[in-house]
């Protein structure tokens, strides 16, 4: 069998009902040389049969398993991904399917990019049981519609659909693939994909379909939960914006902010200012940290690395909109978290 220009990796739990699914929408594919590593995690129903009775018939559909008891979706992930043969290895969860122009269309950017990380737009189902809440975060990853605005959104929220990734194996297997930790394991690897300097493109279209589950790990498990991401996204920033840098700026200090400073303070993180639009909190002090307006700070040239915190893509669009008047890049001079 000649080598596939993509690995799919597809770790699989108790999915007997949905991965039939997953593997059809794979056999679908414009793009026809591929190989799919499916690895069981200790299944208690029929998912390895099932499974295994597709790739009976299909050899680009390779069967593997963790090596011990439910070892996890880190060790299922690892385990594919270290199979993987493929100059791409892409993801693709067994309760969710692909486009048949998937992998053909993040191919062919991947070739356009030179490698990298690649992300498609995603689309819950059914979409009966899509709430207010998951239709804002849709649209607000359909509005991340290049690699520099993945880029520039990854401390806000996660920035695409880990189920749409495609990225190169060379650059996976530097940073070692995932970490086993107590937080969001997809998401702590795409800031380390972001911080890496590896391009980023994104194709916008939808070509994922991200499946609803009542039990689905991300609602049920506490290394999913909001205080979890919040852990995460700080310590990437201490690590990979700030650094060493030894004065930094806070703008933003409603719930948002207030928790983002109280988790960047773990990590040794603690602003030498905080910036207010307020003129009753203008002069005041914040734990020990002044309280400095807003506007005076812009308008001088200042060493100090800005992190701006609000909640809402509309402020965000409109504090922007200031910035780019005083010559500060994002990315560089500020950036957005949340």
């Amino acid at each position: 069998m000649s080598m596939p220009r993509v690995s799919v990796v597809m770790a699989a739990r108790n999915a007997e009902s949905t991965i039939g699914v997953a593997l059809r929408s794979l056999q679908r594919q414009i793009l026809q040389n591929w190989e799919c590593l499916v690895v069981d995690d200790a299944s208690s129903d029929s998912t390895a049969r099932v499974a295994a009775e597709l790739a009976a018939h299909d050899s680009r559909i390779r069967c593997l398993s963790t090596s011990s008891d439910h070892a996890g979706v880190v060790a299922a992930r690892n385990r594919g991904a270290q199979a993987a043969r493929g100059a791409a290895v892409a993801i693709l969860d067994a309760d969710d399917w692909a486009h048949r122009e998937r992998l053909a269309l993040q191919w062919s950017q991947f070739e356009r990019q030179g490698g990298g990380v690649v992300s498609c737009f995603p689309r819950y189902f059914p979409r009966g049981g899509v709430g207010p809440g998951m239709l804002r975060y849709e649209a607000w990853l359909r509005r991340q519609s290049s690699g520099s605005q993945v880029l520039r959104a990854r401390y806000i929220e996660m920035p695409y659909a880990h189920s749409s990734l495609m990225l190169e194996r060379s650059l996976g297997e530097r940073l070692a693939w995932y970490r086993e930790q107590p937080g969001p394991e997809d998401y702590e690897f795409a800031l380390r994909l972001a911080a890496s300097g590896a391009t980023h493109g994104v194709v916008p279209r939808v070509l994922l379909g991200w499946r609803l589950r009542a039990d689905s790990a991300s609602r049920t498990q506490e290394r999913y939960s909001l205080t979890a991401f919040m852990h995460c996204r700080a310590e990437a920033l201490a690590r990979d914006y700030l650094g060493v840098h030894p004065g930094w700026i806070l703008w933003g200090h409603g719930a948002t902010g207030k928790a983002l400073r109280q988790e960047l303070q773990e990590f040794a993180r603690r602003p030498c200012a905080i910036l207010e639009v307020d003129p009753r909190k203008i002069g005041q002090t914040i734990e020990g940290i002044p309280v400095l307006d807003a506007q005076s700070w812009l308008a001088k040239p200042s060493p100090e690395k800005l992190i701006i915190s609000v909640a809402g893509s509309k402020a965000r669009q409109t504090m922007r909109e200031a910035l780019a008047s005083t010559g500060r890049v994002e990315g560089e001079g500020f950036i957005f978290a949340a």
